[in-house]
């Protein structure tokens, strides 16, 4: 769960990846097991990627070959309403 802010694994993701993102983003180098509920992936831009490369370089952890996948929230869940009972549907 994120509601702001990066998430970033250098690595691969298990079950429901990035479930409950509200404003947040989830960036994944490696395989995604499923993505969670209301998840969109998205091409990040190359302005994007230098960012997230700027986080990690002080780390040594900079890679330029990674193949970064970004989650971001679809938005859909944010206008939820619980009596609603078809809403699941929509997902």
């Amino acid at each position: 769960m994120a509601h702001s802010g990066r998430i970033i694994s250098l690595g691969g993701a298990g079950e429901s990846c990035a479930d409950a993102l509200w404003q947040g983003e989830v960036w994944v180098a490696g395989d995604v097991e499923s993505l969670g509920i209301d998840v969109n992936v998205v091409e990040p831009t190359a302005e994007e990627v230098v960012e997230v490369d700027a986080i990690l370089d002080p780390l040594g952890l900079a890679d330029s070959s990674r193949n970064w996948r970004k989650m971001v929230s679809g938005q859909r869940l944010w206008y939820f309403e619980s009596r609603d009972a078809s809403a699941w549907l929509m997902i």
